[in-house]
C-alpha cells in the first residue's frame, strides 16, 4: 500500500476532524455555535467546541461543550477547569466570572456537558477559558462575539420553547408538523398581523424558519431538540412557556425520566407547559396508555367556564384595528441597558391593521375566525402544578389558530406568561423594594455614639486637661498631650465604627414554600440580605438545583458613567460550580455593603403537612425535620382552625379559633414595612432612564408574594398557613447572626 503524501496528510485530518465537529454539531440539536478552543488544539490533544441555545434573557443560559480527543479515544482521565466570562458592550456592576470543574474519561471518543451560567444582563460577547491543573492551557482562551441576534435577548416579555421531536422529519402525523406561530405573535406578543394573508398554514419548513428569527413584538422562541433536553430545570428556567405535543411528551416521560424530571421542577417554579394533540378525556377512561402519562393524570385539570374565554367582538377590539401594522423589532440600548422599538410605541407609518385583517377575511384565512366561547371551552383543560400551570389542548395541529383562541389562552394565564411579572424581579433594571429588606441600623455611621464621644473628648481636651495641668505647673504638655489624645481617640472612634456591628456576617432572610398538597410538590423563594463587617472569602453557597437572582436598587448599567466590558478580567463577582454547590464569592459578598438575593428551588415528592377530618374536627401531622410555630387552616366551610407548637413528626388535634389571627401570624418578618421605600421621582432611580418601563410592565412582588398577600387579605376556604423558624442550612453563610426572619408553608387542601 503506498504511503500517503505528507503535504496532503495535515489536509485530510483537517478535514476529517471538521466533519466530526459538523456531525457534533447536529448531534448537540438545537444550539449555535459560538466558537471553539484551544487554538493549538494537536498540542492539547482534544478540541472543545462551545454551542449556546438561542434566546438569551432572564434565567440561567445553557451553554453545550463538546470534546473530542485528536486521536480516536481519550488516552487518560483529564479534569480541567472551564472559566466562562460573558459581558454586555457595557461594563456593569455584575460582571462575573463562571467557573466549572469538566473531566474527560479515559477511552471516550467524545464528551459532552452541559453548563448553565447566570443571565443577570445581556450578553454580547463570551470569553472562554480551559484550565489545567490551575494553568491555562495553551492558545486556551479565546473571545466569542454573539453577533447573531437570536443567541441574545431581545427585550421579550414572554419566551416561549418548542419541543421539537427527533422523528419530525418522517412528517407522519399532524403532530410532527412543526408549529406555526404566526398568530400567537400577535396575540400573545403584541406583535403584526402577518403580511401574508392568503397563507393559511406555514409549511413545515417555513414555519421552522419563522421561529429563527427575530419577532417584532414582545414574543420570542427558541427550539429545543428531543435529543437534547436539559436534566436540570434551570436548563428551562429562561422560557415562560414550552409548547409540546402530546405523544412527544409521553415519549419523553418514558425514554427520559431525568429530563421529564427538569420540566415538572421548571412547571414547579411558575413555567406554564402547553401540550397540543391530546386525545378527549373521554378518551382517558379506558384505563390504556392514554391514562397512565402524567400530565393527563393530573388531579387538577378541569374545564374553564365559557366566562372564561374571549368573545368574538372582545377578540376584534384586541387587535387594536386602527392602528398601524407596526413591524419593527426591539432594539437594544447599550448606553441605557433598555429595549424598546424604535418609536417607543407603534409607528405612525405603514400598512393598516383593518386592511390586513379585511384580506385575511376575504381569503377565509383560519386566523380571523370566531366561534362561541363554549366551543373554545371544550378544546382546553386546564390545571395547576405547583406554582406552574398545564394546559391541554385537544387538537392534533391547533395551528396556527385563531386570534380568538389565543387571545382566550392569554387571558387565561394572565401575567404569569412574563417572567419578571411571575419572579417579581428585575436584575437588569433593580427593583425599589430593595428598601424595605435592608437590615436596621447596620453599615450606618453611630451618629449619636460620634457626638456624644466628640463632645466628651472636647471638655476633657479643653478645659478639664488645662486645669489639670495648670494646678501642676505643667502647661508645656498641653502641646504634647492634645495631639496625642486626639490621636487616641481618633483611632478608637475608627476601632468602635468598624465593630460596632459585630465581626460575624448579620442576615435578614424570609422563605416562603408553595405546598400543592395534591401533586405532591413544593416551591421554595428566599429573600436574603447579607451584611458582613471584614468579608468573606467562602462566600455565599447554595444547592446546585437552585436560581439566584441579586436584588438590586438600581440598573446594572450606569448611562451617564459608563465603561467599556472587559473580559480579559474576572470581574467583580465570582461563581464556582463544584461537586457540593454553587458558591458565590468576590463581589457577591463584599464587605461593609448590604446585597440581596432572592433565591428559587422547586421540589418533587417532599413531605411537608397533612391533614386529616374526623368527625368533623381536623387533625394535621408535621412531616418535617422541624417543629411548626402555628398552623392555621380554614376549612371547605369557612371554619378556621389553629394549632401551636407542633413538633417535627407529632400529630394535633386543631381548635377553632373566633378571631382571623392571620395578622398575629404574618407579622412584619414576613411583610416587611413599605413605608421604608422613599419616594423616587426621578426614572433613573426607577427604571434607568427607561421611557419604555411602563410598557415592560415591571412588577415589584413575585406570584408567590401576591398569592400570600391574598391569603391574608381573605384566606379562602380550604387552604392553610404554617409558620416555622429558618434553619442555618437555608442561609447561603452558615453561622450567620438573623436579625429578622420566617418561613411561612402555605397552600390550598386537595
Amino acid at each position: 500500500m503506498r504511503a500517503l503524501n505528507s503535504s496532503r496528510f495535515p489536509i485530510a485530518v483537517s478535514i476529517a476532524v471538521f466533519s466530526l465537529l459538523i456531525a457534533s454539531s447536529v448531534a448537540m440539536g438545537e444550539t449555535k455555535r459560538i466558537g471553539s478552543l484551544p487554538g493549538k488544539a494537536k498540542n492539547a490533544g482534544f478540541t472543545m467546541q462551545i454551542d449556546m441555545e438561542p434566546l438569551g434573557g432572564d434565567g440561567y443560559q445553557p451553554i453545550h461543550l463538546l470534546f473530542r480527543p485528536m486521536g480516536t479515544a481519550f488516552p487518560g482521565e483529564r479534569p480541567l477547569t472551564i472559566q466562562i466570562r460573558p459581558r454586555a458592550e457595557r461594563g456593569t456592576d455584575l460582571d462575573f466570572q463562571f467557573q466549572q470543574e469538566v473531566v474527560l474519561p479515559q477511552g471516550a471518543t467524545n464528551a459532552t456537558f452541559k453548563l448553565y451560567v447566570p443571565h443577570y444582563y445581556r450578553w454580547e460577547f463570551v470569553t472562554v477559558r480551559i484550565l489545567e491543573n490551575g494553568r491555562l492551557i495553551e492558545k486556551g482562551d479565546g473571545t466569542f462575539h454573539l453577533n447573531t441576534p437570536t443567541q441574545q435577548s431581545m427585550g421579550q416579555l414572554t419566551s416561549m420553547g418548542i419541543l421539537v421531536p427527533k422523528d419530525e422529519k418522517t412528517q407522519d402525523a399532524l403532530w410532527k408538523i412543526f408549529p406555526d406561530m404566526r398568530s400567537l405573535v400577535t396575540s400573545i406578543g403584541d406583535g403584526p398581523l402577518p403580511r401574508d394573508t392568503d397563507v393559511k398554514r406555514l409549511s413545515h419548513f417555513a414555519a421552522n424558519s419563522f421561529v429563527e428569527s427575530v419577532q417584532p413584538g414582545r414574543l420570542q422562541f427558541r427550539r429545543i431538540d428531543e435529543e437534547s433536553l436539559h436534566e436540570s430545570w434551570l436548563g428551562f428556567s429562561q422560557l415562560d412557556v414550552i409548547l409540546v405535543a402530546d405523544p412527544l411528551l409521553r415519549r419523553i416521560e418514558s425514554e427520559q425520566p431525568s429530563a421529564m424530571a427538569a420540566i415538572r421542577n421548571w412547571v414547579t417554579a411558575g413555567g406554564n407547559l402547553w401540550i397540543y394533540a391530546v386525545p378527549p378525556d373521554d378518551a382517558e377512561s379506558d384505563g390504556g396508555a392514554s391514562s397512565q402519562a402524567w400530565h393527563t393524570g393530573l388531579p387538577t385539570l378541569e374545564r374553564l367556564p365559557a366566562s372564561s374565554f374571549v368573545k368574538p367582538s372582545e377578540s376584534q377590539a384586541n387587535l387594536q384595528l386602527g392602528e398601524s401594522n407596526d413591524l419593527q423589532i426591539m432594539e437594544y440600548n447599550a448606553w441605557q441597558g433598555w429595549y424598546g422599538p424604535g418609536t417607543y410605541g407603534r409607528s405612525s407609518g405603514g400598512e393598516r391593521r383593518q386592511s390586513l385583517f379585511d384580506r385575511m377575511a376575504s381569503e377565509k384565512n383560519p386566523m380571523v375566525d370566531t366561534v362561541a366561547p363554549s366551543e373554545l371551552a371544550s378544546k382546553i383543560r386546564f390545571g395547576s402544578f405547583g406554582s406552574g400551570r398545564v394546559m391541554l389542548i385537544e387538537s392534533d395541529d391547533p395551528f396556527p389558530g385563531s386570534f380568538q383562541f389565543w387571545d382566550s389562552v392569554n387571558r387565561i394565564h394572565g401575567n404569569r406568561l412574563r417572567w419578571v411579572s411571575r419572579n417579581g424581579i428585575s436584575v437588569p433594571l433593580g427593583n425599589d423594594s430593595y428598601w424595605s429588606w435592608l437590615i436596621a441600623a447596620v453599615g450606618q455611621p453611630p451618629v449619636k455614639s460620634f457626638v456624644g464621644l466628640n463632645t466628651l473628648f472636647v471638655v476633657l481636651i479643653g478645659p478639664v486637661l488645662y486645669f489639670y495641668l495648670r494646678r501642676r505647673d505643667r502647661l508645656y504638655l498641653l502641646y504634647f498631650s492634645a495631639p496625642a489624645l486626639a490621636f487616641v481617640v481618633t483611632l478608637g472612634l475608627f476601632l468602635y465604627a468598624l465593630v460596632a456591628d459585630g465581626v460575624s456576617t448579620r442576615a435578614k432572610a424570609r422563605k416562603l414554600t408553595w405546598v400543592d398538597l395534591e401533586n405532591d410538590c413544593v416551591l421554595h423563594e428566599m429573600h436574603h440580605t447579607y451584611y458582613t463587617v471584614l468579608g468573606s472569602g467562602n462566600g455565599l453557597k447554595f444547592d446546585s438545583d437552585v436560581a439566584v437572582y441579586p436584588y438590586r436598587h438600581g440598573p446594572v448599567i450606569d448611562g451617564y458613567y459608563y465603561r467599556n466590558a472587559n473580559g480579559n478580567v474576572a470581574g467583580e463577582g465570582l461563581i464556582n460550580h463544584g461537586n457540593d454547590g454553587v458558591r458565590f464569592t468576590g463581589g457577591f459578598l463584599p464587605s461593609r455593603d448590604q446585597v440581596q438575593y432572592v433565591t428559587v428551588q422547586p421540589k418533587n415528592n417532599v413531605p411537608t403537612v397533612s391533614f386529616q377530618i374526623d368527625d368533623g374536627t381536623p387533625r394535621v401531622t408535621n412531616h418535617l425535620e422541624q417543629s411548626l410555630s402555628d398552623v392555621l387552616l380554614c376549612d371547605a366551610s369557612g371554619v378556621r382552625w389553629h394549632v401551636a407548637n407542633l413538633a417535627a413528626g407529632a400529630t394535633a388535634k386543631m381548635q377553632t379559633v373566633t378571631t382571623p389571627m392571620i395578622n398575629e401570624i404574618l407579622d412584619s418578618d414576613v411583610f416587611p414595612n413599605a413605608a421604608n421605600v422613599p419616594e423616587l421621582r426621578r426614572d433613573y432611580y426607577r427604571y434607568g432612564y427607561n421611557p419604555s418601563a411602563g410598557y415592560l410592565n415591571v412588577v415589584q412582588t413575585s406570584e408567590l408574594e401576591r398569592s400570600l398577600k391574598s391569603f391574608r387579605r381573605l384566606m379562602p376556604a380550604g387552604s392553610f398557613i404554617a409558620t416555622t423558624q429558618l434553619q442555618d442550612s437555608d442561609l447561603g453563610v452558615p453561622k450567620a447572626r438573623l436579625s429578622e426572619s420566617a418561613h411561612v408553608y402555605f397552600g390550598e387542601l386537595p
